[in-house]
């Protein structure tokens, strides 16, 4: 580094030392940080220097900052003194990466109120947090004994009063709505990934924004939010008369191919082994409250039993964290059902892990982070057939084990766009003319096999389980639709259909928190009236979030 301090003496001569010691103390700092950022990247494949005008905005002025705080000016060995605050700004992002390589998504604020919870969800990372304040607490020590030697006892508490006042500031600037309100203006947030965000703006400037909006998200809840209401009295009143198992499968942008205007297709993508279960050929038709992407609000919507308004965040999925929600899936529990997941996705999505705790998951399988499971390399998602096999293998299994009731629940991730397939396994069956969209074709033909293995699914479930009670729903339309490509429908009319004992049922058009409403009345064989006008819908809304924590 003896370029870098002649350098800074070129520019600022020798009788600036005390400056140059300042810049060269934060240059060293700073590439630390970026070392190990860069470093960082070979195990933690989220999280990487791409920062967008807001991380420069942010991300550097706080690291900056911390440095200013950290530096000793009469220490004798600057590389000592300079590695040493370095330290406690990396320990700083060790742990944030160790919280992010558990949780997979930026922690807040309320992660630290909440520090029981985080060692109920997890004792590593608890116990990996804990360490890390400890050692962040020693250097700390260490740094304000080794201070001590070079300052006089009134130039020592000088120093230390002036950096509290340094850091106290900039925690209430950062706090600040003002400081919010402009963040919000800058920050790159990609709702529906955390690591995106992570990754475009920066670990501490993602704290900071997260923290904030966690704070925001709560005030409005308490400035919006109507009476206290009971969940369960409005949407689900009455026991379960026969505790058949439920199925839900959820599959990616699972489009119906001949609802695209004037495509004609050589033969039907729809293949006839679901065909049979369909009730009169046909599927019924959901509402989805979204349109090209945005999953988790279907999610919240199925197994809630209520309106993903975005009222709180864009993802409300975000918002909840781990409190148990009156919703639909914990009602089956509270009726003595055993529930299960099986997601072909990691856990970073949407903060999924404490979202489907809060929903009222038992247990939640991962595909992409169980070592047993082998995803096709030639596939860009895990296909349908591959995710509701290993499904069944689960299924199985629990049928052998307990006789308790069960809701299983499953979310393929197949249909993203750019519609891949592995032509050697599934090659091309279905042509197509009318349109001119190579998109449709990948469509079409994605549609064939998935229908073919979602009606092999249903076949084995049906022979394992002859009286489950089996629905099937796309979450959204993938962003296909443009001027030339047009739909009968509504782009937020969604596919869906239900075998109820091996025989496919229909069911009205509805919305898809409605679904929720339609099992709980086929499970107690009664039709219960509820009373759901906009308002109540509301109110049920905020409630549910209270319940999911973010009111705690």
């Amino acid at each position: 580094m003896k370029w870098l301090r002649k350098c800074i003496d070129l520019v600022l001569g020798q009788k600036w030392r005390p400056v140059r010691c300042y810049i060269f103390h934060l240059l060293v700092v700073w590439l630390v940080i970026i070392c190990y950022s860069k470093l960082s990247i070979n195990y933690l494949q989220a999280v990487d220097v791409e920062w967008t005008p807001g991380g420069y905005y942010f991300e550097i002025p706080i690291l900056l900052v911390l440095g200013h705080v950290m530096y000793f000016g009469r220490a004798r060995n600057k590389w000592l003194s300079s590695l040493l605050s370095a330290s406690v700004i990396l320990l700083l992002y060790l742990s944030f990466d160790v919280f992010f390589s558990y949780m997979k998504r930026s922690p807040r604020f309320s992660d630290i109120e909440n520090i029981t919870d985080i060692y109920s969800f997890g004792p590593g990372v608890f116990v990996a947090g804990c360490l890390g304040l400890s050692a962040v607490a020693l250097l700390l020590v260490y740094a304000l004994w080794r201070m001590k030697k070079y300052y006089s006892k009134s130039r020592y508490a000088l120093a230390l009063l002036t950096r509290a006042g340094v850091l106290a500031g900039l925690l209430v600037f950062l706090g600040s709505d003002l400081f919010f309100s402009y963040h919000q203006s800058v920050f790159d947030d990609v709702v529906w990934r955390d690591s995106k965000s992570i990754k475009l703006n920066g670990r501490l400037a993602s704290f900071v924004y997260y923290s904030n909006q966690e704070r925001e998200n709560r005030k409005e809840l308490y400035a919006l939010s109507g009476d206290e209401v009971d969940v369960s009295e409005v949407l689900y009143k009455g026991g379960i008369s026969q505790k058949r198992n439920v199925y839900f499968i959820v599959l990616e942008s699972f489009v119906n191919p001949k609802f695209i205007s004037n495509a004609r297709y050589s033969i039907d993508p729809l293949s006839p082994r679901l065909g049979k279960y369909l009730k009169d050929g046909k599927f019924s038709l959901l509402v989805s409250p979204v349109y090209g992407g945005g999953t988790a609000q279907v999610e919240f919507e199925l197994l809630t039993g209520v309106p993903a308004l975005r009222k709180i965040n864009a993802v409300e999925f975000n918002v909840l964290k781990g409190g148990k929600i009156n919703g639909f899936l914990n009602q089956l529990r509270d009726s003595g059902y055993q529930t299960s997941a099986v997601i072909a996705s990691d856990s970073s999505y949407f903060n999924s892990k404490l979202a489907y705790e809060s929903l009222g998951f038992d247990s939640v399988s991962y595909l992409d982070e169980i070592t047993d499971f082998k995803k096709n390399p030639a596939d860009d998602e895990i296909f349908d057939g591959d995710v509701l096999e290993f499904s069944l293998q689960q299924i199985q299994s629990s049928l052998r084990d307990s006789s308790s009731p069960k809701f299983h629940y499953v979310l393929g991730l197949y249909g993203h766009i750019p519609y891949g397939r592995n032509k050697d396994e599934r090659p091309d069956v279905v042509s197509v003319s009318g349109v001119t969209a190579e998109s449709v074709e990948r469509v079409a033909n994605q549609f064939y096999y998935r229908t073919e293995a979602l009606g092999r699914y249903i076949d084995e479930l049906v022979n394992e389980d002859p009286t489950a009670l089996i629905f099937v729903t796309s979450d959204h339309l993938p962003s296909l639709l443009n001027a030339e490509l047009q739909y009968q429908y509504d782009r937020n009319i969604n596919i869906a259909m239900m075998v109820d004992a091996g025989e496919g049922v229909g069911f009205p058009k509805s919305h898809q928190y409605e679904v929720p409403w339609l099992i709980w009345d086929n499970l107690t064989k009664k039709k219960f009236q509820r009373d759901v006008d906009t308002k109540k819908l509301e109110d049920l809304y905020y409630q549910i979030l209270r319940e999911g924590g973010i009111g705690k």
